[in-house]
């Protein structure tokens, strides 16, 4: 069956299929991913880094976990946990070069609690995440590599263009999706200011 064969015949019905069996990680550990997020919402100080790093980056990092997830055919389990954690134990707004060691020491400290649904690999993935997502990097396994192009799919939220050389897949490298991200942090490409605020170089090399 030819590739244009194929996308004919995916009826909803097979499509909602597919996408269920793809979900069902996260379908089947809803309630453990919903402690998390209650976890973190509870201890976040949003008056600190609730406008550039808080709840609302966290989710749309998730949505684009997905995306990318599935762009490489892996489990998004990971990668959407990612999204809920990897700012959650930040202390301010700005430049703060801990959080991702402090996020990763998180993991591990509620390991047993409110990450003990996931395997050793997958902490270990979480953990490594966690902790370089804000340092510019661009290798590492596919789950790690997910992450950091979640987050950074969403720096127009501090006026930042998403800049293909920082993104690690060739999904998130696709202008379209770059815009369609750029639209959901509320700013229009094609409206876009080129020029950067001062604080948003805080932010260049990630979130």
């Amino acid at each position: 069956m030819s590739r244009e064969e194929y996308v004919r015949s995916l009826t909803s019905e097979r499509v909602c299929s597919a996408m269920a069996r793809w979900m069902a990680s996260i379908t089947r550990h809803a309630h453990a991913i919903r402690a998390i997020q209650e976890h973190v919402h509870q201890g976040f100080d949003a008056e600190a880094c609730g406008q550039y790093h808080g709840p609302a980056h966290w989710a749309r990092v998730s949505q684009h976990a997905l995306a990318v997830s599935r762009s490489l055919g892996i489990d998004p389990l990971v990668p959407y946990i990612f999204g809920l954690v990897h700012d959650s134990q930040r202390q301010d707004d700005g430049l703060d070069p801990e959080h991702g060691p402090r996020a990763t020491a998180f993991v591990h400290e509620r390991r047993d609690d409110l990450f003990g649904f996931l395997a050793d690999a997958e902490i270990d993935a979480l953990a490594e995440a966690c902790d370089r997502h804000s340092d510019g990097e661009t290798d590492g396994e596919p789950w790690v590599r997910v992450c950091f192009d979640a987050d950074r799919l969403d720096l127009a939220r501090v006026s930042i263009r998403p800049d293909p050389d920082y993104l690690c897949t060739e999904y998130a490298r696709r202008p379209e999706v770059i815009a369609a991200a750029m639209a959901m942090s509320g700013c229009a490409d094609d409206t876009f200011d080129e020029d950067l605020e001062p604080e948003s170089e805080l932010f260049r090399d990630g979130t």
